[in-house]
């Protein structure tokens, strides 16, 4: 039996910070976990391809098993990242800072976090 909610009113499953949108699952759809992923790009859209690491140990390198590929447009992709780094503020907000190691941010070719990916797009840059 479920119980019905007062009009506006979200289900307790519904985390802070989704989306209103009505959304129902596919006959396909999974969940998944992912600890790796890869970004690829080109002129006209994104492909990040979602895994989980495997192996490290003993004769079998590290490696990352895919198990799905999502294609954005880059707008898709752009509008994505920011809607994460609310999320991920307000998760902070809530639970306290996710600390990131210097050698953690160099393993992903980052030497610091920057926030050019929210600067708004008229901002004009010089070399």
């Amino acid at each position: 039996m479920s119980e019905e909610l007062p009009a506006g009113q979200d289900s307790p499953e519904k985390e802070e910070g989704s989306s209103t949108l009505p959304s129902e699952k596919a006959p396909h759809y999974r969940m998944m976990y992912s600890n790796a992923v890869s970004m690829f790009k080109t002129a006209w859209d994104f492909r990040f391809d979602f895994g989980t690491l495997i192996g490290g140990s003993g004769t079998r390198p590290l490696g990352n098993e895919e198990q799905v590929s999502i294609l954005m447009s880059p707008q898709h992709a752009k509008v994505f990242v920011l809607i994460a780094l609310r999320e991920i503020k307000l998760w902070e907000d809530r639970f306290g800072p996710i600390v990131l190691s210097p050698e953690m941010l160099k393993g992903f070719g980052l030497d610091s976090i920057d926030n050019e990916v929210v600067e708004d797009d008229t901002t004009t840059k010089s070399a």
